[in-house]
């Protein structure tokens, strides 16, 4: 079994003037790839008991991207669909066998 991980975190703070845009992701974290794996197997985000779990039930986990900024403001549009558009197009290319 092939279970693909991705997701997007942010914390909005309404007071914040810096909007999420995509430099803001990018500035703080964005994985992808096998850097995603390296980068969380030994930490205390969800995705590191993802990865716990693919070892002790033994499924492959395929990591896909996990994209991150810290408590600012509201994500903007253009970075939500930036964001959102390769993670589809991720899932398309790497043959999960979906249909969206």
């Amino acid at each position: 079994m092939r279970i693909a991980t991705l997701g997007i975190s942010h914390e909005t703070n309404t007071f914040s003037v810096i909007p999420a845009t995509y430099e803001e992701f990018e500035k703080r974290l964005i994985k992808k790839g096998n850097d995603l794996l390296d980068y969380f197997e030994d930490s205390n985000y969800t995705i590191s008991g993802y990865i716990e779990a693919s070892k002790k039930y033994n499924f492959d986990l395929v990591p896909l991207m996990y994209a991150s900024t810290g408590p600012i403001g509201t994500i903007t549009k253009e970075a939500y669909d930036k964001l959102s558009s390769e993670m589809m197009e991720m899932l398309e290319t790497k043959g999960l066998g979906m249909e969206f």
